[in-house]
């Protein structure tokens, strides 16, 4: 169990620096190296995207040396400016008890504050705050989940394929579990494509 968890924190981790080089594709003909440099005279002056940008470079050690005291500093300041994917992140921060001491009820504050916005990751963040331990998944889980597979966020598809599998917070239901684990396999999602095999194969023999 523990390296399931492990996997789902290393896949968070890439996702979050998939998001930079988008954003830097949009923006350039050819995507130089990233690097905290990249980003640091824009978030000085104030850019609330930047500091996101350099918070993220300085969390995962991105072109500097890793430094998880200045990435939350400029995923502060940059939340501070109402920028949902560092409100998300310092929600993360606060959950992880990456300022010390894990606080939920903080991190969900500002979960909110970016699913106020419409942020996807930030509704998955929210329904993971509802899973009591590994397996005890929350009805308040599958809801949050649903909110933010609905708009295309993998790990959302994945872990609500994974609570209609299982009944776990609702109603086992396998024709659905499977429809949401083809959706994060589509996605990309790897973890995923294990799952539709293993129930695909039993599409022919169950009833739902």
């Amino acid at each position: 169990m523990k390296q399931i968890y492990m996997t789902k924190k290393v896949l968070a981790l890439m996702l979050a620096c998939m998001m930079i080089f988008s954003v830097v594709a949009q923006s350039n003909d050819t995507v130089p190296a990233i690097n905290a440099e990249s980003f640091r005279a824009m978030a000085e002056a104030g850019d609330a995207q930047a500091q996101f940008k350099l918070g993220t470079c300085y969390y995962m050690g991105l072109g500097v040396e890793q430094n998880i005291p200045e990435a939350l500093s400029w995923f502060n300041r940059s939340a501070t400016q109402g920028y949902a994917p560092a409100q998300n992140a310092v929600g993360k921060a606060y959950a992880e008890g990456d300022f010390g001491t894990e606080d939920i009820a903080t991190a969900k504050k500002y979960y909110q504050m970016a699913i106020n916005q419409g942020y996807a990751e930030a509704m998955y963040n929210m329904g993971r705050t509802c899973v009591d331990g590994y397996y005890n998944y929350t009805a308040d889980a599958v809801k949050w989940f649903a909110k933010a597979a609905g708009q295309g966020f993998a790990p959302a598809m994945f872990d609500l394929g994974h609570c209609y599998e299982n009944g776990y917070g609702v109603k086992p239901d396998h024709a659905v579990a499977l429809k949401w684990y083809i959706k994060a396999s589509e996605a990309g999602y790897e973890e995923a494509k294990e799952a539709v095999t293993r129930l695909g194969e039993g599409t022919e023999n169950d009833s739902y």
